[in-house]
């Protein structure tokens, strides 16, 4: 089981990674260019995250912490409740930013690339990715983004899976199944996972970032293109 002191480790080199990568961007693209949002937007959400933690490792980790806010060391239920219920809403939230930022530029994308398809960015996410990974031979990360979106939808549900059939799901990703049974948790989404998500769906963002396709045209703008 991670510590907070690993998930920092970990977001610190997850967001070094989104720094170089800009860096790389700005040096062939003008700060309104979509390529550079692409990047840099789930990379603020990240820089978040790095924050919210280094947070968390000077303050409620410590017994001293506990005792200057609230005059006590020893932590009853409800204290032990409230962090609890704090990891979970934290974990899910960021990870909820960070790819309605990667669906956001996704859906931007597509209208540069592929005029009028997607109803011109307008469709729903699982057609946009579907679409886009497909026409940059990605298709290999489409497994991945079916991963995420679902998690999404069960967090926007208490993180609970409510499927519109009524049947149980299972999505293979990295030769790991994940479960999703109707009306159960998503336990699953430990902080191990979702950093390696968060991994995962980085390398995809560098691949359809320096795809032919995209890299080709000296300026794309960030905003859909009529």
């Amino acid at each position: 089981m991670l510590t907070e002191h690993d998930v920092l480790r970990t977001v610190e080199d997850l967001l070094l990674c989104f720094r170089h990568q800009y860096d790389d961007l700005l040096l062939k693209y003008s700060n309104r260019d979509l390529r550079l949002t692409f990047v840099a937007a789930p990379g603020n959400v990240l820089r978040s995250y790095q924050l919210f933690f280094a947070m968390v490792t000077s303050t409620i980790t410590h017994e001293s912490w506990w005792g200057q806010a609230f005059g006590r060391t020893t932590l009853d239920e409800n204290d032990k409740g409230a962090i609890k219920n704090l990891d979970t809403m934290t974990r899910f939230a960021f990870f909820v930013f960070f790819l309605s930022h990667i669906e956001w530029s996704m859906k931007k994308l597509v209208t540069h690339i592929s005029p009028g398809t997607c109803k011109n960015g307008s469709a729903k996410f699982k057609a946009i990715y579907d679409h886009l990974l497909t026409k940059l031979n990605l298709s290999k990360y489409i497994q991945l983004y079916d991963l995420c979106r679902m998690v999404r939808n069960c967090i926007h549900s208490n993180g609970i899976f409510i499927p519109e059939n009524g049947q149980d799901i299972v999505v293979s990703w990295q030769d790991v199944n994940y479960s999703f049974r109707k009306m159960w948790p998503i336990d699953f989404m430990t902080h191990e996972v979702i950093l390696r998500l968060y991994r995962d769906l980085s390398d995809s963002i560098k691949e359809i970032i320096t795809h032919p396709m995209v890299e080709a045209p000296s300026f794309m703008e960030d905003n859909f293109k009529p």
